[in-house]
């Protein structure tokens, strides 16, 4: 069974197997944290019965209407991969309700497959290719969610 918290400062120092397609950027675990904390930032932890976190997600809000996933994820996601989904899902509806969101986005490294299965899974659709965005100047498809 998986729950789901808000996010407390540090949870994000919690995922110690993060899915192959993030960052080897060592900045990485920092720049979320500061985003998770951020008064604009909606952030949550998806943690086993045991205390395990398995993933670190939020929404930060630009404007009215619009804002942007981000979130780290855990190798061990993999485990209940029907449950996370379904969370995850849940949780990314009552935040473009709730906040009034008629345009959500996220960023899905290229290559990565079962990420970009997850964001459409997730109801995104790639709206475009950004060549050399990532930190190690990898590939991101821009993906978006619009109501």
């Amino acid at each position: 069974m998986i729950k789901l918290y808000p996010y407390r400062e540090g949870d994000i120092h919690q995922i110690t197997e993060p899915r192959d397609c993030f960052s080897e950027d060592p900045n990485l675990y920092y720049r979320m944290e500061q985003l998770c904390m951020a008064p604009t930032s909606m952030a949550h932890t998806i943690r086993t019965d045991d205390g395990e976190a398995l993933a670190v997600f939020g929404l930060h809000k630009y404007w009215e209407g619009v804002g942007e996933v981000y979130g780290v994820i855990s190798k061990l996601s993999s485990l209940c991969p029907i449950p996370f989904a379904r969370l995850a899902r849940v949780t990314l509806n009552h935040y473009m309700k709730e906040h009034r969101m008629h345009r959500v986005q996220a960023w899905v490294r290229y290559g990565f497959d079962d990420e970009r299965r997850f964001a459409k899974l997730l109801g995104f659709e790639i709206e475009g290719l950004m060549r050399k965005f990532g930190p190690e100047k990898d590939d991101y498809y821009m993906c978006a969610r619009v109501k």
